[in-house]
């Protein structure tokens, strides 16, 4: 839906949106973070959406700090609960960058995060910059951290969205978007409860937009229990077929037949076997389904004999649980290892960067 936010931006601006509802102890570490920024020119949007817990008393102490930057300015939006995509909508249309940055309210940003991403995107003139993202834990042991991931630029040649149909990965919180880019792709979908990153971020590839990666500008993202990813899907299946439903218009939109019907089987079929083994049935069948229809000959792509051979007697549900078999046994593997449930310990995110952020934005 073209034309759902102003067009008129101020140069050089980066207007971060941040939706957060009852998260006052995580969310000043993320603001932190935020704050750490070497970019010189941001916008903080904090939508709270109907806190009832301390998330007042931090966002005011944040303001101020803010507040005393040169060229910062920060935007404390309140609204009743909505959920985190009306409040992401609400914080875009009150935005006024040239850039947006999608920021959750637990997550972290490496210090020149921003700033290398504008870089990028300067550089090249690209609508969409990609970035790395890792998982975290911090606990009582400290920072725990698992290996990079995401932040390359797919093969070259081809359809952008094509690519990420058919298992090119990007994260739209560790990316950096143009605000070209957001009004083309249109409004976060508010009926969405689950993988609304997802459908966001084939909205935004669906269009084709130029594409600059960003390898050391990393995203920090938080695991813990109170995280959707983490949760059962059971309860969340209505959304699920939504989620696959809209990626299999935007693909049978966007591309042509002989290449779209293939892209769709490799896609869902993934998502089959992650809906199983997050507890969600009919989501998982859904995506079945769909994969028999687009790809009648399908079969496991680039993968080992294990899993042609679970694929060949179970299906995807055999599949779902051989992978569940397989991260319980590296999860242990690790553990034994002396990395605390899989992640490394570090004694800080604030890591050295093999690319040097410019002073300025």
């Amino acid at each position: 839906m073209s034309g759902w936010i102003p067009d008129e931006f101020e140069p050089g601006l980066v207007s971060v949106v941040i939706p957060t509802c009852n998260r006052a102890g995580l969310l000043a570490e993320t603001l932190e973070s935020l704050f750490n920024q070497t970019h010189d020119r941001v916008e903080v949007l904090l939508v709270d959406d109907g806190s009832e817990d301390a998330t007042s008393a931090t966002t005011e102490s944040w303001s101020k700090r803010f507040g005393s930057r040169k060229s910062w300015r920060f935007k404390l939006i309140r609204q009743e609960h909505l959920g985190a995509q009306a409040a992401r909508n609400r914080g875009t249309r009150e935005s006024r960058g040239e850039f947006i940055n999608y920021l959750d309210d637990d997550d972290l940003l490496a210090e020149d995060k921003i700033a290398l991403q504008v870089q990028a995107a300067r550089r090249s003139d690209a609508d969409l910059v990609c970035g790395p993202y890792a998982y975290f834990v911090r606990d009582e042991h400290g920072y725990g951290l698992r290996p990079p991931q995401g932040g390359r630029q797919p093969d070259a040649g081809g359809s952008l969205f094509e690519a990420w149909l058919r298992g090119w990965s990007w994260y739209v919180m560790a990316g950096l978007l143009r605000r070209e880019l957001v009004n083309r792709a249109g409004p976060w979908d508010e009926s969405m409860l689950c993988c609304q990153d997802l459908a966001f971020a084939a909205s935004c590839l669906s269009v084709e937009p130029r594409l600059a990666p960003s390898p050391a500008s990393m995203l920090y993202r938080r695991h813990h229990a109170g995280s959707v990813s983490n949760r059962s899907f059971a309860k969340y299946e209505d959304s699920l077929i939504r989620f696959a439903q809209t990626i299999e218009k935007l693909a049978l939109d966007r591309l042509p037949p002989e290449r779209a019907g293939p892209a769709l089987a490799q896609y869902l079929g993934r998502h089959a076997i992650r809906f199983f083994a997050k507890g969600s049935t009919r989501g998982a069948a859904f995506c079945t389904t769909k994969v028999g229809e687009y790809d009648p000959d399908y079969r496991p792509d680039r993968s080992g004999l294990s899993t042609r051979l679970a694929y060949a007697l179970g299906g995807f549900r055999l599949w779902a649980w051989k992978n569940r078999m397989r991260d319980r046994f590296k999860t242990l593997g690790r553990s034994l290892r002396g990395k605390r449930e899989g992640y490394r310990p570090v004694p800080t995110l604030w890591v050295p960067r093999t690319e040097k952020a410019p002073p300025h934005g």
